[in-house]
């Protein structure tokens, strides 16, 4: 069944103006994006352009999940051809993946590893977080040093382990995607809960709702 938060998302806005479709919105973005010099967080931009421009949808990896790869590639940020003092983020990863296989006793706490020896090299951001963040190339630490990013649940166990939890308390809450937040930090060493299940799940295009996610059918 499509719930009404799947169908704004797909199709129209609430006064019937329709969404740019992906190879509208993309290019719409990238010249956008192409008058700064510098980079500057994408979805903060996106967010300011959604202002001037409400055929841009709301959450655009949701809308054109078929073509969605990365914020990156949809404004085009190699476009810029930014010259910075810093590594790029692929000589980077380099440094790092040598740094970890150096080390006999592998590091379990990636980002204190990485305070360790970024002093080495002031081509090393010293917030490799925030500085590729704006570039919208930044995945996650275990990207950085090349290893496997956590697996996560499906949707169907995901669905029941929620679930489950939901009926377990007395005062049930009112705000699921706080509460799921709460659920994912509270159960973060036994259970693997995306981030952003709403885009995460979207790919598999098993995604409703939080509401879908906490109550059983």
């Amino acid at each position: 069944m499509v719930t009404l938060e799947t169908s704004f998302f797909a199709f129209s806005t609430l006064f019937g103006e329709e969404f740019f479709t992906f190879d509208e919105a993309m290019p719409y973005c990238s010249r956008a994006y192409s008058k700064f010099k510098i980079h500057v967080d994408l979805q903060s931009f996106y967010k300011s352009l959604r202002l001037e421009e409400s055929r841009l949808p709301s959450v655009p990896y949701i809308t054109y999940k078929d073509q969605w790869v990365t914020w990156a590639e949809f404004f085009n940020t190699q476009q810029l051809e930014v010259v910075s003092t810093y590594y790029s983020l692929t000589e980077l990863r380099t440094l790092c993946r040598k740094k970890y296989a150096e080390q006999d006793k592998k590091p379990a706490n990636l980002q204190k590893f990485f305070q360790s020896f970024k002093h080495e090299d002031e081509k090393i951001p010293k917030n490799p977080f925030s500085f590729y963040r704006q570039t919208g190339e930044w995945v996650n630490w275990k990207d950085l040093f090349g290893l496997e990013s956590n697996k996560w649940l499906n949707y169907q166990s995901a669905q029941e382990f929620c679930v489950k939890c939901y009926q377990q308390e007395t005062v049930k809450p009112t705000n699921l995607a706080i509460y799921y937040l709460a659920l994912r930090e509270a159960y973060k060493e036994e259970v693997n809960l995306p981030r952003h299940p709403e885009s995460y799940y979207a790919k598999t295009n098993e995604w409703h709702s939080f509401k879908s996610l906490f109550v059983a059918v």
